[in-house]
């Protein structure tokens, strides 16, 4: 097999007849309409010789603009019993070796077509002269002096001009035009010889094992090819080396082999695709290969593919270059061309358990340049983790103390934008953090983590920041009517990011044990632990929200189902000042009771409902739970049994016969005792000598007047009716708050008295007014008037126009059916020839079918 495309050569110039038959050769004329030209030709002796002088006129005047292009592939086959293929080729096998030779040596024609463009011409100048005998001894003088000089100019060069010759094939084959070539056969499989080629490269990212997980095209690669370099010496004649031209080294094959699904049943459809944008090159088979010319590289090539293989693939490059080698990505944009710089960390991180969450670490650096571009790069072992991981840059802002309070949320939404590994992005001047967590899918045993960056320019101070203990915290839940999980208060030890995670689930957790009184547990015994219930998920998934306050204030607030991650939240250290704690941090978690009515009451559900918070920190921060409300409530209770000795016994007392009185009713039967203290509860004056508190003291009351006597007693009753409302930060539901809020406002409305700056109207203002209230309304009736005048009469002309329009569509409509009868009577008419004729036909049949032929019929139907 053997291919030829002409590149910009005529190949007017590689055949042996004149530029007439090569037109003949490439044009579209049938084979009758060139036999008849050659006939015309050979009968006419004067138009032949016209015809051939504007031939050589023509051919003198060829340029590049009006080359024609051929492709041509040469097919042998020894194959037997297949069908013959008709393909007409316009060269025949020797033009074609010229024309390849012509290409190979750069020759716009072939070394003997002056030679035999002169010895035609002298042939057609002799036919002339044989009718013309008067010019024959001059004419022949000037040729012989021309033929004898350029002979001694020519053959120098002739004998020492050395040709590339192409290369030598088999012998044999059919040339045809490369779209026959394509649509001849139904299926083409090109195959290339690799040995053929001096340099070749071969990368493979393939996916082995069915059993490891498979990150595709992880491992970017980019193909480097060096060229011969340098400008290239000349010979000693001023001429290039032969060599130096050859197309053979210019040649680049690249293929491309994706990998197919290790399952092959349940493979999936996907499209493969190997793309070389600087080259052209564009694969999307499943093994395809493109062969180019890659020309003028002076030193070297760098290209990189772009591969979209999720099964793994093969690559191949081969061409005659002096070296083709693949090198990773990341080191080729460390070149110094490129300049970018690797930086990089190794990190421990500890054993991982199924469906906790993790900070796999968190790194600092600064970057001063206007703009920075930069490439996360992490390596671990277990690649299925990396798959599972989450990458954050957080752009840090140090927040002084003297400033106004850190917006946690604008940092945790605004700052902080979540990225892809082994992406390239840009970042402005300031101070950065890169932080990586996941939730474990299973679990896995401790390695090692090595996080590197790519940026250009160079940063400055890239450190890893080591995380403190990544402690937990949990408890069961206990239903409230609000379905809040747990309110717990946050204690920070200095200015810090945070990340924490909440989850909720049923099991997993145990309550610890009462501690015994009376038995002291001994150190060799060990300390008894109550088996946890098996962690299980939710039925259906419960949405919880998760919100941190600040001094009160809301400062972040997400809802999300089942569990809340928030990888990144700065807080202040907690301080305790005069008028109380300074940055004290609240964190809320709660069922919301529209997509779960039943979180706010005990059942099977929400049984052994537990939950967890975990916190990740570079600083100390702590978990405790927030007290402050049962705190204060146990001092008013106190200050009740400060005031009044014995209420707390009374109301206990009295709560025990209340449930007492509710079992009897409901039936049960009661001890003595509990029946005792339902028939003779101690009185309060019994009660009060108990606890040993006197009688109050009866206060004289001096004697006054009656009017002022009934004034005292109004005031002391009101007195005792007024009670002190609490204060609205001692509540936390937020309509008492508002409310209280609202009862501590002062009750007055202050209205501004401009009574003094009032003057009263003269009788000729108010007539005046009365007046222009008048004109006023006039101009309205008036305008009122014309405006419904303008109504009407635009409504009569609406009407005016339907009335016409009816009238028009039901001429129309009138025409039309008129129209439609007379199309159906022409119809009608027509139909009935057509049955007489139908019926005469059927009749004339049924009659020459008929033995006997009465010839007396046939005339009467024909009649």
């Amino acid at each position: 097999m053997d291919s030829f495309e002409n590149e910009g050569f005529d190949m007017a110039y590689s055949i042996k007849e004149d530029y007439d038959m090569y037109i003949e050769k490439t044009s579209i004329y049938s084979v009758d309409k060139k036999r008849k030209r050659r006939a015309m030709a050979t009968d006419d002796q004067k138009k032949r010789v016209k015809d051939s002088d504007t031939v050589s006129r023509r051919s003198s005047r060829v340029s590049h603009k009006q080359i024609r292009k051929f492709q041509f592939v040469k097919v042998k086959s020894s194959a037997v019993k297949l069908p013959a293929i008709n393909a007409v080729c316009p060269f025949t096998d020797e033009e074609i070796v010229t024309a390849k030779k012509c290409i190979l040596n750069k020759l716009e024609r072939r070394p003997d077509y002056d030679k035999k463009r002169f010895e035609q011409d002298k042939k057609i100048g002799a036919e002339q002269d044989a009718k013309e005998p008067s010019n024959t001894a001059e004419k022949h003088e000037k040729e012989e002096k021309n033929s004898e000089m350029s002979k001694h100019e020519d053959a120098p060069e002739e004998e020492n001009q050395v040709y590339i010759e192409p290369k030598a094939r088999a012998p044999g084959g059919l040339w045809m035009d490369l779209g026959d070539m394509v649509h001849s056969f139904q299926y083409l499989l090109v195959f290339h010889n690799p040995t053929a080629y001096s340099s070749k490269v071969c990368y493979q990212d393939l996916w082995k094992d069915a059993n490891e997980f498979f990150i595709p095209n992880e491992g970017r690669v980019c193909i480097k090819v060096t060229g011969n370099g340098g400008e290239e010496e000349k010979s000693e004649e001023g001429k290039e080396p032969v060599a130096d031209n050859d197309p053979e080294k210019c040649k680049m094959l690249i293929t491309f082999a994706p990998n197919g699904c290790l399952f092959k049943e349940e493979e999936p459809a996907t499209n493969y695709c190997c793309s070389v944008p600087s080259l052209n090159v564009k694969l999307t088979n499943y093994l395809s290969s493109k062969l180019i010319m890659v020309k003028n590289i002076n030193k070297e090539l760098i290209f990189k593919p772009n591969i979209i293989a999720p099964f793994g693939y093969t690559l191949w490059v081969l061409g005659n270059f002096p070296s083709i080698t693949s090198l990773p990505e990341l080191e080729y944009l460390c070149t110094p061309e490129k300049g970018f710089v690797k930086k990089e960390v190794e990190i421990d991180f500890p054993p991982i358990r199924e469906g906790r969450y993790y900070v796999a670490f968190r790194s600092n650096f600064v970057c001063t340049e206007e703009k920075t571009d930069l490439i996360l790069k992490v390596d671990i072992a277990d690649r299925y983790l990396l798959e599972c991981m989450r990458f954050y840059i957080i752009n840090r802002v140090k927040v002084e103390p003297e400033t106004e309070k850190i917006k946690a949320a604008e940092l945790a939404k605004e700052d902080m934008k979540e990225i892809s590994h082994n992406t390239l992005f840009s970042l402005t001047p300031g101070s950065y953090s890169i932080l990586g967590d996941l939730i474990a899918p299973y679990n896995a045993e401790p390695g090692k983590i090595k996080v590197s960056i790519v940026t250009n320019p160079d940063i400055v101070e890239f450190v890893d920041i080591p995380l403190e203990e990544q402690a937990e915290y949990g408890d069961l839940y206990v239903p409230y009517k609000y379905g809040i999980i747990f309110r717990e208060r946050i204690f920070v030890g200095g200015e810090t990011p945070v990340s924490l995670h909440v989850r909720v689930r049923k099991g997993g957790y145990a309550k610890p044990l009462p501690p015994k009184e009376d038995k002291k547990p001994s150190k060799k015994e060990p300390e008894e632990k109550p088996a946890a219930p098996p962690e299980v998920d939710f039925e259906a998934p419960r949405r919880i929200r998760l919100e941190i306050l600040q001094d009160g204030e809301t400062i972040y607030d997400r809802m999300a189902y089942n569990h809340v991650a928030v990888p990144n939240i700065k807080l202040r250290k907690t301080e305790v000042g005069e008028t109380g704690k300074v940055n004290s941090y609240i964190i809320q978690c709660g069922f919301d009771i529209s997509d779960w009515p039943e979180c706010v009451s005990e059942n099977e559900e929400t049984k052994n409902v537990s939950w967890v918070v975990k916190v990740v920190s570079p600083e100390s921060v702590s978990i405790v739970k927030d007290t402050e409300k049962a705190d204060r409530e146990q001092k008013i209770k106190e200050s009740w049994e400060t005031g009044e000795p014995g209420r707390a016994s009374r109301a206990r007392q009295s709560r025990e016969r209340y449930l007492i009185l509710k079992r009897k009713l409901a039936g049960e039967q009661l001890t003595e005792e509990e029946e005792e203290m339902l028939r003779n509860p101690l009185a309060k004056k019994e009660e009060e000598k108990k606890v040993g508190k006197k009688a109050p003291v009866k206060k004289e009351v001096k004697k006054q007047g009656k009017g002022e006597e009934k004034k005292e007693e109004d005031m002391s009753q009101l007195l005792d009716m007024e009670k002190p409302l609490p204060e609205p930060g001692e509540h936390v539901n937020i309509e008492i708050k508002k409310y209280l809020e609202h009862a501590k406002k002062d009750r007055y409305i202050f209205i501004k008295d401009t009574r003094h700056k009032a003057r009263k109207r003269t009788e000729q203002e108010v007539e005046q007014i009365g007046q222009k209230h008048e004109a006023e309304m006039q101009e309205f009736d008036k305008y009122y008037k014309e405006t419904e005048e303008k109504e009407e009469e635009k409504k009569k002309e609406r009407e005016d126009k339907k009335a016409n329009y009816q009238q028009g569509l039901k001429a129309e409509l009138d025409e039309g059916v008129v129209q439609f009868k007379e199309i159906m009577s022409k119809r009608s008419e027509y139909k009935e020839v057509l049955i007489a004729r139908k019926e005469k036909e059927d009749e004339l049949k049924r009659i020459i079918a008929s033995d006997k032929i009465d010839i007396q019929v046939i005339l009467k139907h024909n009649g």
